[in-house]
C-alpha cells in the first residue's frame, strides 16, 4: 500500500502525566515483510495548557509563564525567582545548567486541573528531568508563592545534580534542601529540629 494510517495511545495512568512546557518528540519506525526499514522524520509537539492566553518573562536563567496579574505581578514573581537562583548559587554553589521554565498557574485549582494523578493539596511541582517547576499562585499570596518558588527551584538543581539511574535522594534530604533553599526554617520548624537533634530522634 501507498497509504498507512498508525496511532499509539499513551497511558499516562502508567508513566504519568508530563509537565505544561515539555517538549515531547516521537518518530515512527516501519519495518516491511522483507526486513527494509524507513524511520519517520521527528516530530515535536510542547505539551502546554492552551485553555489560558500566557505571557512570558526572560531572563537570569529563568523563563516565568503567566496568565493571570498585570505585567508587575509576572516581574515580581520572576525577581523572585532570579533571585532565589543567585542565592542559592551564593550560599550553596549549585547553578541551573540550563535556563528553568516557572509556570505560575492562577491558584491551586487550576493547576491540578492541569496535570494528572498529583495529590489534592499539591501546590507547587518540580519536574528536574525537564527543568520545569509549576506553581499555583493567587495575587493574594505573593510571600507564599516566592519561597514556594525557592523551594521548587531548589528540587530542580538538586535533581540536576544528583541523578543517578540507581535511585532517588531520600524524601528526607530532598525536602530538607528544599526547605533550606527557601532560606531557613520558620522559627517552630527550627525549634523541633533542634529537639530532634538533641534526643537524638
Amino acid at each position: 500500500g501507498k497509504d498507512v494510517s498508525v496511532q499509539w495511545t499513551w497511558d499516562m495512568r502508567q508513566s504519568g502525566s508530563e509537565p505544561p512546557g515539555a517538549a515531547i518528540w516521537w518518530q515512527w519506525r516501519v519495518t516491511l515483510q522483507d526486513g527494509t526499514e524507513t524511520v519517520s522524520p521527528q516530530q515535536t509537539v510542547t505539551w502546554l495548557d492552551d485553555m489560558h492566553d500566557w505571557q512570558v518573562i526572560t531572563g537570569g536563567n529563568i523563563n516565568l509563564h503567566w496568565y493571570r496579574g498585570d505585567q508587575s505581578f509576572g516581574e515580581e514573581l520572576h525577581s523572585a525567582a532570579v533571585s532565589a537562583l543567585d542565592r542559592l548559587a551564593q550560599e550553596v554553589g549549585i547553578r541551573p545548567s540550563q535556563p528553568i521554565d516557572l509556570y505560575i498557574y492562577a491558584n491551586s485549582q487550576d493547576m491540578q486541573d492541569a496535570i494528572l494523578y498529583e495529590p489534592s493539596w499539591t501546590g507547587g511541582v518540580a519536574y528536574a528531568e525537564n527543568s520545569i517547576v509549576i506553581i499555583g499562585i493567587s495575587q493574594n499570596d505573593m510571600e507564599w508563592g516566592k519561597s514556594t518558588e525557592a523551594h521548587e527551584l531548589t528540587h530542580v538543581l538538586v535533581g540536576h545534580l544528583t541523578f543517578s539511574c540507581l535511585g532517588f535522594l531520600p524524601n528526607w534530604l530532598s525536602e530538607g534542601l528544599a526547605m533550606y533553599g527557601e532560606g531557613g526554617l520558620e522559627s517552630i520548624d527550627q525549634a523541633r529540629l533542634d529537639d530532634a537533634i538533641e534526643y537524638d530522634t
